[in-house]
């Protein structure tokens, strides 16, 4: 990055009122920004139609009425946490930091986590009867489940992210991690390795003959996926007492679904090698580094 060289001698102040503001602004993400701006409205709205003042009670009133219609503890830290942002921006008392405030999101957050109902595993034949009804979302909802991926990752996957290494593993690039925050200045990235033969070979025809950095999946919306899935769960009858509220169950069921693959190659592994298990997990298969803190094994000694 070049470094900035400043011409003093034209340096000028001007709009150095919205410095802060802008500043401010941009410590959440554009898309962030465009719902914090609507759950202010919101709490603008139940303030004049119920004629409360733009105050801590206000405020309090307002959250309450929202979680007596059923709205989540995530939901109301939402709406908290866009309150304040506009309050930095425009330099108001920040009401919306009240310690005790805070404190008592957070506990309604918790009691939803203890007593919520749970998220529901989407399996490998539930995914199958889903794009049975949806066709048109097959590589998008096999990818989330077989690469184990966030909607968001998948979203910001990007033509040539999946990469064909030497030793024939696939690798593929991960963007926009949960743990992003605004104050760090790195948009942080990982890889993971894709282990399941379907799965490469969909990334693999999903990336041929398409430029490279373009979007994989450039039309994909995450509402409208979830809604599919929504509806998919009550028209299919899929188990009750669990929540199928979107694409992120797929990413459960996949969790699951490579777990018991790997643990299959594992249970395998004796037959190509032609060992016992006890034999490879005691002694052949032990690596370099625990082999040299034991003794050598008979099973080692052998020629």
């Amino acid at each position: 990055m070049k470094k900035w060289m400043a011409n003093w001698q034209f340096l000028n102040d001007h709009g150095w009122e919205m410095f802060i503001a802008n500043g401010i602004i941009d410590t959440v993400a554009k898309d962030t920004q465009s719902k914090y701006r609507a759950a202010f409205s919101r709490f603008i709205d139940f303030l004049v139609g119920a004629g409360r003042r733009c105050d801590l009670e206000g405020l309090v009133r307002f959250l309450h009425a929202c979680r007596q219609q059923g709205a989540r503890g995530t939901t109301l830290e939402g709406y908290r946490s866009a309150v304040l942002w506009v309050q930095r921006i425009h330099d108001l008392e920040q009401f919306a930091a009240d310690e005790r405030l805070v404190r008592a999101v957070a506990g309604y957050k918790h009691f939803d986590k203890c007593h919520g109902i749970p998220r529901g595993a989407v399996t490998w034949s539930m995914l199958q009867q889903l794009l049975a009804g949806a066709p048109q979302w097959r590589d998008a909802f096999e990818v989330v489940f077989l690469c184990v991926l966030r909607v968001t990752q998948l979203l910001r996957m990007l033509v040539g992210d999946a990469v064909l290494t030497a030793d024939g593993a696939v690798v593929l690039t991960v963007r926009a991690e949960k743990r992003n925050k605004c104050g760090s200045p790195y948009s942080h990235v990982s890889r993971k390795e894709i282990v399941h033969p379907r799965a490469k070979e969909l990334l693999g025809r999903l990336q041929q003959g398409r430029v490279h950095g373009e979007s994989v999946f450039p039309g994909f919306s995450s509402a409208a996926a979830n809604e599919i899935i929504q509806r998919a769960a009550v028209a299919l009858g899929w188990p009750s007492g669990l929540q199928f509220d979107g694409v992120h169950c797929l990413r459960h069921g996949g969790c699951q679904f490579i777990k018991v693959f790997i643990a299959e190659l594992l249970s395998r592994m004796g037959n190509p090698c032609a060992m016992s298990a006890p034999t490879i997990v005691g002694g052949y298969g032990r690596l370099n580094e625990v082999r040299t803190r034991l003794e050598d094994s008979d099973s080692d000694s052998e020629s």
